[in-house]
């Protein structure tokens, strides 16, 4: 897919091509299927074929500064939603196990303690 994503954005713009976020969708699935360290290696593919664009792309010097400022601010929201992804997929993949398995108290997960959150709010009210 981000080989295909490449094709497109070589012949729509090189590395100004408006289709430059098309690349979340694969960071996205990725993150969401196969996990941190397979998305980690998916960013850097990206970042090397952003790399490649650039240095194709007519009037843009990589060797710059200003290219390296505008690769940063195009790569670090890649690197945010890869790593957001990740860790909601990690959540919603770990809840249903560790709701399974009992407290260390011996309570159900979601259960409250009636006496103790009555005794609290019976010592906050004012009498009068």
């Amino acid at each position: 897919m981000v080989i295909f994503i490449t094709g497109v954005l070589w012949f729509t713009g090189k590395s100004s091509s408006p289709l430059l976020n098309l690349y979340l969708l694969p960071i996205t699935l990725s993150a969401l299927t196969l996990g941190r360290i397979t998305t980690l290696a998916q960013v850097a593919v990206i970042a090397v074929c952003h790399l490649g664009l650039a240095a194709a792309t007519p009037g843009v010097d990589v060797a710059s500064m200003a290219y390296a400022s505008r690769a940063i601010g195009e790569l670090a929201p890649y690197l945010l939603v890869a790593y957001l992804t990740t860790a909601l997929s990690a959540d919603i993949t770990e809840a249903p196990r560790t709701h399974r398995e009992p407290r260390a108290d011996g309570r159900a997960h979601g259960t409250l303690q009636c006496a103790p959150v009555q005794r609290d709010l019976a010592a906050r009210t004012c009498r009068v």
